[in-house]
């Protein structure tokens, strides 16, 4: 496929040569039209003579083992050359200015045959490139179609909306291949030149059949030229993702579960009220620009509702409406402590957001590539990004694409974590990406000093999560023991029942990784014949922080499984990133004492 494309980028220049000969030879017209497409009445040789230059010199092979190519550009040089030797006799003699007709200038220094000479060598050459190109594009053919398969995957595998471009390509291949056939009886130059006659009163070639040859030759350029072009930007677009992509990008976003039923919803209000005091972030997505900062409690559901908010429905209809007449594009980053080091790094944070944007809106790819070559020379084949080269295009993007607004969710600010950075360190970079009108970031974390100090001064940008779910809470509650058997045939009366639930309630304080992990518990109990009084008792016993509950846990473990638990602890503290689940199925296997044995090389496991 490469081959290919430069054989069209050097087709297309042949072919630019060729039409403006052809036009040469059959202009009648007192007004010169330049190669450059410029409108003249003061035309010289000079001036023609300084067009063929131009267009000849700009004919080059790209191919090196196309012997056929090289001696396609070899003779097309050629005959710029000699039309120049021609023109420069015209100027020796004195007559530098078109006459009725370039034609009959000419004759001042060729005879007729030297004329249907140099004719027949355009036709000829027409008809070789028409040729070359048709063998080349139909036996590369598969490669073609195994690009477009390629793009296709590309398309899906990384979100991008590429489909017209290759549907576009589609339909260019097959037309050009249609038009390549020099044998065609409407479109063919054989065909045609069998037809050309000089016209005896200028002295030039029919005029209507060298419009029709030079109107295929400009048909044929300019799909070629559209083939090469769309499929260098297709290229572009891969490429830049490729780079910017990196594994388990969005992998902490899965792994969030999803909000339960009706969850959040009260986020959309145009109020939401607490303790007199009042926000409202239907307001913010609507109308503000700037930092929306939501704050909570580890385990209260920041990083729950960070992923429920850019999927909604409401959310895009607010954004919409922001938006306005321009191009909304929305993009999200979970920061995550357990992670790789691009899952909790700024250049993973950058690297995303513009893998997101330019998903959503590849017309920005050029702009893109511009701003970076600012920082490489033209030998630099490097694709890995720079922290300079990230920030910097991230801001000429965002700055300078007027027609388009930008929404930002990033979670989990407090897992951030880079060598020798600081939380004030990502905190200045998000508010580098913010400066501008078009961007909007809505940010989470818990409530550390420094995120306190910089986006805790403007309550209408503020939402304290665990102050918002104590309904969320509840409904949860009543669900899942509404889903048990067990609990709905319980004996012991609605009164001890509801107590239970709003004892639940109470004692999470807005944490809902503590309520989900309690209501847990208890359903297991319930299964385990559990009366609702003894579930009441084993409650209290429940400690109210979560570092407290985590701690309860492990010392609540089974005498038995101790040895167990030692090993797959020992196995996820060695582990240099996450391991996966088959890891700890291995465990059954391992020596009798595995526990207490000493593994220097742990790390290796």
């Amino acid at each position: 496929m490469v081959d290919s494309l430069n054989l069209l980028g050097t087709t297309r220049d042949i072919t630019d040569l060729l039409e403006f000969i052809w036009k040469l030879l059959a202009d009648t017209q007192d007004i010169y039209v330049s190669a450059d497409g410029q409108h003249t009445n003061h035309t010289t040789i000079s001036t023609i003579a300084n067009d063929v230059h131009r267009l000849g010199d700009i004919i080059t092979v790209s191919v090196a083992d196309d012997d056929t190519l090289k001696g396609l550009v070899k003779e097309s040089k050629k005959i710029a050359t000699d039309l120049l030797k021609a023109l420069d006799q015209l100027k020796v003699q004195g007559r530098n200015t078109v006459w009725k007709s370039f034609m009959l200038a000419l004759k001042n220094v060729w005879k007729d045959r030297n004329i249907q000479a140099f004719s027949h060598r355009l036709a000829t050459l027409q008809s070789q490139v028409a040729c070359h190109c048709q063998a080349v594009i139909l036996k590369d053919v598969s490669g073609i179609s195994r690009k477009l398969a390629d793009l296709e995957d590309m398309n899906q595998a990384l979100g991008t909306d590429i489909r017209t471009e290759i549907r576009q390509l589609r339909d260019d291949i097959k037309s050009a291949a249609e038009r390549l056939n020099p044998e065609d009886p409407a479109y063919g130059v054989h065909p045609m030149m069998k037809r050309l006659k000089v016209k005896g009163d200028t002295g030039a070639f029919d005029k209507q059949l060298v419009d029709d040859i030079t109107s295929n030759l400009r048909y044929f350029s300019g799909k070629i030229s559209h083939l090469y072009k769309t499929s260098k930007a297709t290229d572009d677009i891969h490429n830049v993702l490729q780079s910017l992509n990196f594994d388990r990008r969005s992998l902490r976003e899965r792994k969030i579960p999803k909000a339960h039923a009706r969850t959040f919803d009260w986020i959309f209000r145009k109020n939401v009220a607490k303790e007199n005091t009042s926000l409202s972030f239907v307001d913010w997505l609507q109308n503000r620009n700037g930092i929306f900062w939501i704050r909570g409690k580890a385990g209260s559901g920041k990083s729950t509702l960070m992923k429920f908010l850019p999927e909604h429905q409401e959310t895009k209809r607010h954004l919409r409406s922001w938006a306005g007449n321009q191009t909304l594009i929305v993009a999200r980053f979970f920061f995550w402590y357990a992670g790789l080091p691009l899952q909790k790094s700024q250049e993973g944070l950058l690297r995303s957001l513009l893998f997101e944007i330019l998903r959503q809106c590849p017309s920005l790819i050029p702009r893109v590539l511009a701003i970076r070559s600012q920082f490489r020379d033209d030998y630099d084949d490097d694709d890995s990004w720079t922290p300079e080269e990230l920030l910097s295009v991230c801001r000429g993007i965002l700055g300078g694409a007027s027609d388009s607004r930008f929404c930002f969710f990033i979670d989990g600010l407090d897992e951030y974590e880079e060598s020798g950075m600081t939380p004030t360190d990502l905190i200045k970079t998000i508010k580098s990406l913010g400066d501008s009108p078009n961007i909007k970031l809505c940010v989470s974390s818990r409530p550390w000093s420094a995120f306190v100090d910089e986006f805790g001064q403007h309550p209408e940008s503020l939402l304290k999560l665990e102050d918002l779910t104590q309904g969320d809470i509840r409904r949860y509650v009543v669900d899942k023991f509404g889903e048990s058997q067990q609990f709905i045939q319980a004996k012991e009366g609605y009164l001890a029942e509801l107590d239970l639930v709003e004892s639940v309630c109470r004692k999470a304080a807005g944490v809902f990784l503590w309520v989900y992990l309690v209501v847990r518990d208890l359903l297991h109990g319930l299964t385990n014949g559990d009366s609702v009084s003894l579930l009441r008792q084993r409650l209290e016993g429940f400690p109210e922080d979560l570092e407290d509950y985590f701690q309860h846990m492990i010392d609540t473990i089974p005498s038995i499984y101790l040895g167990h638990a030692a090993r797959a602890f020992d196995i996820a503290r060695s582990a240099a990133e996450p391991p996966v689940i088959l890891a700890f199925s291995f465990m059954d296997e391992a020596e009798e004492g595995y526990s207490v044995v000493w593994m220097p090389n742990a790390k290796a496991f």
